[in-house]
C-alpha cells in the first residue's frame, strides 16, 4: 500500500487500488476524507480544495456521522487489511457480516449509542453465542468505531464501555496421562499419531493439521512448527502459527517411533506432503474430525466409563503439552 505525504495531507493507495486523502484538521487531529478517489491526481485536488477552504476559513465540518456503517466498516477493513493476518481478516469479514451488518450495517454512524451495543451483545448471548464470540464481533465493532472517532467522523466510540454478560469461560479438562493414551488407543490408526502430537508435543490443533514431512526431523528428535491452517468463513486460511513465530518443539522417544511408522504408511516421500489428512487424502479440518472421529469416539470412552467427561482436542494441550 503506498503512501504520498506532501507538505500538507496525506495520501495512500488502498488494496483496491482507489486513494485515500488525510489531513489535519483544526483541532491537531487528522481527518479522513468521506469519500476516496479513483486516482491520486482527483485526491491531491480534494486537498488543495480543503486546504484553501481553511485558510481562508469557508470550511465546514461535513456531518460525516449521516452515513451508514457498512460502507464504512468496508474501508476501514480494507485500509487494514495488509496489517492483518490472512486468517484474522477472514474472521473479521466473518464477524462483519453475520453479526455486526445486519444489526448496524444501515444506520448512521452518529445514530449509534452505547445502549444499542449493549443490548446488541445482550441479543447474541439470548441466542446462545459463546462468550468468546460476542467479545469478537464486539471487537470488531469497536475498531472500526475508533476509526470513525479518530477520522473526526464521530465524537465518541459507543463501544467503549460495554459490559459482557455473565457467561462461563471454558475451562481445560485437565485428565492423567493414563486417561490420554487411552484415547490415542480408541482412535482409528490414522489418527493415532496425530493425537499423539497433540497431547505430548502441545501443538494446537491447526499447527499439527498444517505439518509437513520437511519439517519432521527424527533424527534429531524436533518438528518445526512454521504454519497452521484452519477454515475460517468457509474459506481454507494458511498462515503463521497463532504467536507469529516458527518454533521447534522436542519428540519423545516413543513419538519418534509413531512417527515413522505413521509416516511410512500415510505419507508420501514429496517433502511438502502433509504428515495428516484425512480418509480422502486432504489437510485434516477441524470439524471434519470432530463429527466423524474425535466426538464418536470420546463418547465410546465415556460411556465405558474410561474418561469421566467429554473432552476437547485443546484439553490434550492443556494437560501435556
Amino acid at each position: 500500500m503506498s503512501r504520498t505525504r506532501n507538505q500538507w495531507g496525506a495520501i495512500r493507495k488502498l488494496p483496491s487500488g482507489r486513494f485515500q486523502a488525510r489531513w489535519k484538521g483544526l483541532d491537531g487531529t487528522y481527518v479522513t476524507a468521506p469519500v476516496t478517489f479513483a486516482n491520486r491526481t482527483d485526491a491531491q485536488k480534494f486537498l488543495s480544495k480543503t486546504r484553501t477552504q481553511l485558510e481562508d476559513g469557508t470550511w465546514k465540518k461535513a456531518d460525516l456521522g449521516t452515513q451508514p456503517l457498512a460502507p464504512f466498516a468496508r474501508r476501514f477493513l480494507e485500509s487494514h487489511r495488509s496489517n492483518l493476518r490472512e486468517v484474522t481478516a477472514v474472521k473479521y469479514e466473518a464477524h462483519l457480516r453475520v453479526h455486526i451488518l445486519p444489526k448496524f450495517g444501515e444506520r448512521p454512524l452518529n445514530s449509534i449509542k452505547s445502549i444499542d451495543v449493549s443490548e446488541w451483545v445482550a441479543e447474541m448471548a439470548s441466542k446462545g453465542y459463546r462468550l468468546g464470540t460476542l467479545r469478537g464481533a464486539h471487537g470488531v465493532l469497536r475498531q472500526v468505531m475508533t476509526e470513525a472517532v479518530r477520522s473526526g467522523i464521530i465524537d465518541a466510540n459507543p463501544c467503549a464501555h460495554t459490559r459482557f454478560p455473565k457467561m462461563e469461560r471454558y475451562e481445560p479438562n485437565i485428565i492423567t496421562p493414563q486417561q490420554a493414551q487411552s484415547i490415542v488407543q480408541a482412535m482409528p490408526d490414522r489418527y493415532k499419531t496425530f493425537v499423539m502430537v497433540l497431547a505430548y508435543c502441545g501443538l494446537r490443533f491447526g499447527e499439527a493439521a498444517a505439518l509437513r514431512r520437511s519439517r519432521v526431523d527424527l533424527n534429531r528428535r524436533v518438528i518445526l512448527v512454521a504454519e497452521s491452517v484452519t477454515n475460517a468463513g468457509g474459506k481454507t486460511v494458511w498462515s503463521l502459527p497463532k504467536t507469529y513465530e516458527k518454533r521447534e518443539v522436542s519428540l519423545p522417544a516413543f513419538l519418534v517411533e509413531a512417527l515413522a511408522s505413521h509416516m511410512n504408511t500415510y505419507v508420501s516421500n514429496e517433502p511438502e506432503s502433509l504428515v495428516f489428512t484425512g480418509e480422502g487424502g486432504g489437510w485434516l479440518q477441524n470439524n471434519n474430525f470432530h463429527k466423524r472421529v474425535w466426538n464418536p469416539t470420546i463418547r465410546t470412552l465415556v460411556e465405558s466409563e474410561d474418561l469421566d467427561v467429554a473432552i476437547l482436542p485443546k484439553d490434550l494441550r492443556a494437560t501435556c503439552g
